[in-house]
């Protein structure tokens, strides 16, 4: 069960990286994927995120952390994994969380700190909108 899961988590990232090469996300195109901005108007936590990931495909890293600060984190996260789990199973290395425990710590605190700031910038920007009656 575990291995199956591990190869879908897999190929679930692969997917996601292909497809930020793929397809083009633009707030200009006027498309609105977030079920939550569409019901209330306003962005979620998470709206950004399918932009900031083909900004980074596109190796545009300044627009990316414009459209979600942990954006690029996962990124390179989703993107690192799809290359380190097939290069680990074939050479027989073990896993990275299990050779630095405290860098995959360092790691995700600052994960952490990315999307904190975020929600933070997010708040405020949902705030002033609310406030202008937008």
């Amino acid at each position: 069960m575990t291995r199956a899961l591990n190869w879908l988590g897999w190929a679930a990232m692969a997917a996601v990286i292909a497809a930020s090469f793929v397809y083009e996300s633009s707030p200009l195109s006027g498309e609105i994927l977030c079920v939550s901005r569409r019901i209330t108007g306003y962005a979620c936590p998470g709206c950004g995120l399918t932009r900031a990931f083909c900004a980074m495909a596109r190796l545009e890293v300044g627009a990316a952390f414009g459209f979600h600060l942990a954006g690029p984190w996962l990124w390179l996260t989703a993107a690192g994994a799809v290359v380190w789990a097939p290069l680990q199973k074939a050479l027989g290395l073990t896993p990275l969380w299990e050779r630095a425990p405290r860098l995959m710590n360092v790691w995700f605190m600052l994960f952490g700190v990315l999307f904190g700031a975020h929600i933070v910038r997010w708040a405020a920007q949902t705030l002033l909108l609310i406030g202008q009656g937008a």
